[in-house]
């Protein structure tokens, strides 16, 4: 009896080895899966908002513009480098490539994230 116990406990799952081989623990999956899972949820509102989101997006860069073009107001590169951490941040174009830098380093995450607000903005 316990060695039908000892055959069924060891035998691996296709799920398990097909999980083995790409080198994912549990943790990742969950991971993977909830990043999924709040893409889905932003897709969902995204649907529902999307005009007012881009809207407001819009006329706060044109704002935005405006108001640094007059020198109305200035970007403070020192107090966006104490709040990302990011050192060597000089200007904007230096921005777009730490922003780069950071979605290679998070691949998955975001391609996770990525279908899930697709599935949801379908489905919404």
């Amino acid at each position: 009896m316990s060695s039908i116990k000892t055959i069924f406990w060891d035998k691996k799952s296709q799920l398990e080895l097909w999980f083995d081989n790409l080198q994912f623990s549990s943790l990742d999956f969950i991971r993977f899966a909830s990043f999924f899972g709040i893409g889905f949820l932003l897709g969902l509102l995204f649907k529902r908002w999307s005009k007012y989101i881009i809207l407001t997006f819009v006329s706060l860069t044109i704002v935005l513009a405006v108001l640094h073009g007059f020198s109305i107001i200035s970007i403070n590169f020192t107090t966006i480098q104490r709040l990302t951490g990011l050192q060597s941040i000089t200007n904007m174009q230096t921005i777009f490539l730490a922003l780069v830098q950071t979605i290679k380093k998070y691949a998955w995450e975001l391609s996770c994230s990525g279908i899930g607000f697709i599935v949801g903005f379908k489905t919404g």
